[in-house]
């Protein structure tokens, strides 16, 4: 599945503005002491000039619109970056700025690190010296961006129990919450069509019935939208599973796996499995493959996958650590699948990609699929991987 961007200045929500109505916002955010006069130039410049962008990304169709101009969340957009490049700067250049302010609320200071400094061609002097970027205002400074009238109550009530909790903590990360927050909610009608619309593909398929669609609907709460795999988990031929509490090592991960994908496959009555590393020299590392083999019936089936590459010598650094598992495991599942003349394969779905984890090392969908819906799917699933 392609990631598209749509370049788009018209509005799918409320949050779109007038270029006045933009100057109005940046002026009360001088009154309010929150830019300074350069900050409130510097912000209606790069309005004007459509260099503060927002993103909204659809994860079931893979497209991704662009806003750029006069909107709330770039003005959002706009202070989380110069917010930034503030604290940067004071941090390296003018400490005095935050010593001279009052601290308003307790700092999180173990949660703030700082690493190089301003962005090239950042957005400095623009932020206020009578306002901290370290979270010394930071209660101040959301009460004064919601009277400003910059987000929504909703927006509000959320950054303060973000407050409360500990999630945010300091002025930049604050701001870059209520652009997040603001973008989502002015774009939830157009997100939840689009899973609306998703799901009645998966109905037409017959990867979906329509009773579990129904079930589906009826299940999101509001201003809700689910992933993928969390749409899938409503469909009877898909079974996540979580590794991240399981021993990384193959005798332990694989006997859980296949056991799983009996209960997608009921016939499956493996036994003798055996999990054999294969190594070979490759210049100064050695590669080790996978040779999974196991008994259906009175059939032997078997598959060699990548596992892992580790030095001759052997590296303390965790450099070494192999893959919890390699998705092609359901390539001997799917010679079984075959030899017994089934419609069905066994295909994997990547569940770590939200969360930055390295592809199939802590979780993995399995979907049974026929080479119809299959042709579909790989158009409607990017982290599909099979058969």
């Amino acid at each position: 599945m392609l990631t598209i961007y749509l370049v788009s200045s018209l509005s799918l929500g409320a949050q779109e503005i007038s270029f006045p109505d933009a100057e109005q916002y940046a002026e009360k955010l001088v009154k309010k002491e929150i830019l300074t006069s350069h900050g409130r130039d510097v912000l209606l410049r790069e309005l004007k000039g459509k260099r503060l962008e927002t993103d909204f990304r659809s994860d079931v169709i893979g497209t991704t619109h662009a806003y750029y101009g006069p909107r709330k969340e770039n003005i959002l957009q706009f202070c989380a970056l110069a917010f930034g490049d503030e604290m940067m700067d004071r941090a390296l250049h003018h400490r005095e700025i935050e010593e001279e302010i009052k601290a308003e609320d307790s700092l999180v200071k173990s949660q703030i690190a700082f690493f190089g400094g301003p962005r090239r061609d950042g957005y400095t002097n623009c932020i206020s010296r009578k306002r901290s970027t370290l979270g010394k205002t930071i209660t101040r400074t959301l009460q004064d961006i919601k009277d400003i009238g910059l987000i929504s109550d909703q927006v509000y009530q959320e950054c303060r129990q973000g407050l409360k909790s500990g999630s945010i903590f300091y002025e930049p990360g604050l701001f870059e919450t209520m652009a997040e927050r603001t973008t989502y909610y002015d774009h939830y009608d157009l997100g939840k069509k689009e899973q609306v619309e998703y799901v009645e593909g998966l109905v037409r398929v017959g990867i979906m019935t329509a009773e579990q669609q129904s079930a589906l609907l009826r299940s999101y709460q509001p201003f809700e939208l689910k992933t993928i795999p969390e749409i899938l988990s409503f469909c009877s031929h898909y079974l996540p599973l979580d590794f991240s509490q399981v021993e990384a090592t193959p005798d332990k991960i694989y006997p859980v796996i296949f056991d799983s994908v009996k209960r997608l496959l009921p016939d499956f009555h493996y036994f003798n499995l055996k999990l054999e590393i294969i190594e070979s020299k490759e210049e100064d590392l050695i590669r080790q493959d996978l040779k999974i083999s196991f008994t259906v019936d009175s059939g032997s089936y078997s598959h060699v996958l990548f596992y892992n590459y580790r030095h001759v010598v052997p590296d303390t650094s965790g450099r070494d650590k192999p893959e919890r598992v390699n998705d092609e495991f359901s390539k001997v599942v799917n010679k079984w699948l075959t030899n017994i003349g089934s419609e069905y394969r066994l295909f994997t779905v990547d569940l770590n990609g939200k969360n930055g984890v390295i592809r199939g090392r802590d979780k993995v969908g399995l979907l049974l699929l026929t080479e119809a819906q299959a042709e579909v799917m790989t158009k409607m699933i990017s982290d599909l991987s099979g058969p």
